[in-house]
């Protein structure tokens, strides 16, 4: 039995390896869209992105959302992101910049085998990071969304929802859906 080491992994986790674990091992490539404080990315690198020669890439301009920012819990979130993913050395790459500059500018020639989309929460946000991210992953890799069925703010337009089901319903038949948005919080792609 695994034990965890953060509230991610505990609510996550065991989703995580039944989901991707048959990628552990293999050298492979992913992108996460939304670090925060490396909660996620810790469990990634700890169970899916294991080879030696794996790269898990962690984007975040480390300022916060809007829920973080209105709870006053933004304060030092890079810091915390860079000690609790230092010991996974060059396996683990955070960059400190936009999600859409990113995608746009420094990976723009590289193919990810799995991309995490979990940065802004606004609608139109949750779009256009899908979209880029669609543009980058690999036939056969994964597109995984979190807060699906997250309620934090009260505007809507606040709410990843939207943006996913606008991405799911302009890219229909171009995926295979793994994790429907009927299971409840995340939302899990692959690429045909």
């Amino acid at each position: 039995m695994t034990e965890w080491r953060s509230e991610v992994g505990r609510v996550h986790g065991q989703n995580w390896i039944e989901w991707f674990g048959h990628l552990a091992g293999q050298q492979i490539h992913g992108l996460e869209l939304g670090t925060y404080v490396g909660e996620s990315a810790e469990v990634m690198l700890d169970h899916v992105f294991t080879h030696p020669e794996s790269r898990y890439h962690c984007v975040d301009h480390f300022r916060g959302s809007a829920e973080h920012v209105a709870a006053g819990d933004a304060g030092d979130i890079e810091r915390h992101a860079r000690e609790r993913l230092a010991r996974f050395g060059p396996r683990c790459q955070i960059f400190k910049a936009d999600t859409v500059d990113a995608m746009r500018g420094f990976y723009r020639d590289d193919k990810f085998d799995l991309i995490y989309v979990d940065a802004d929460h606004h609608a139109l946000s949750v779009l256009r990071d899908s979209i880029h991210a669609w543009d980058l992953l690999l036939v056969g890799g994964y597109l995984m969304w979190d807060d699906y069925g997250w309620r934090a703010m009260p505007d809507e337009a606040d709410r990843p929802q939207p943006g996913i089901d606008a991405f799911l319903y302009f890219h229909q038949g171009l995926y295979k859906m793994i994790v429907p948005p009927s299971a409840g919080v995340q939302v899990v792609v692959q690429k045909k």
